[in-house]
């Protein structure tokens, strides 16, 4: 982390999310925000955003990171596996899927039952939230 990246951070309010639900989907939105550069995301016509919450959003990202991206943290159980990022994929499908088609086409995609396919992503979600709310990010 570079030095205006901490100071950023420690100047800026992190955003609390009310449940792990809100918190992935809205890193993943985060995530493909940026892989997308100089695609407008925010739409046609929408009204600029203020530094504040550009900097609320940079600071919340980079708390929220490791939470995603480590194979191991501070937070986790002894006997928990380590976090792969196909299992965060999954469970962004899980929740995704369950609104658009229903779990059933995720469930077959990964050889899996409904109910197999539920404890899993419900394990992944478990994990993820013991991380983000050691990190002040869940409320």
């Amino acid at each position: 982390m570079t030095y205006a990246a901490l100071a950023r951070e420690l100047g800026a309010e992190i955003l609390v999310f009310g449940n792990t639900r809100k918190a992935v989907l809205w890193y993943a939105a985060q995530k493909l925000r940026r892989k997308t550069r100089g695609i407008a995301l925010d739409g046609v016509g929408a009204m600029p955003r203020s530094q504040a919450s550009v900097d609320s959003a940079l600071a919340t990202y980079s708390r929220m990171v490791p939470c995603f991206e480590s194979e191991r943290d501070a937070a986790d159980l002894d006997n928990e596996f380590c976090l792969y990022g196909r299992r965060v994929e999954h469970l962004i499908d899980w929740y995704v899927m369950g609104v658009e088609r229903g779990q059933q086409s995720l469930a077959d995609r990964l050889g899996m039952t409904l109910c197999e396919l539920s404890k899993y992503a419900g394990f992944t979600e478990n994990v993820l939230r013991r991380r983000l709310e050691s990190r002040g990010l869940l409320g």
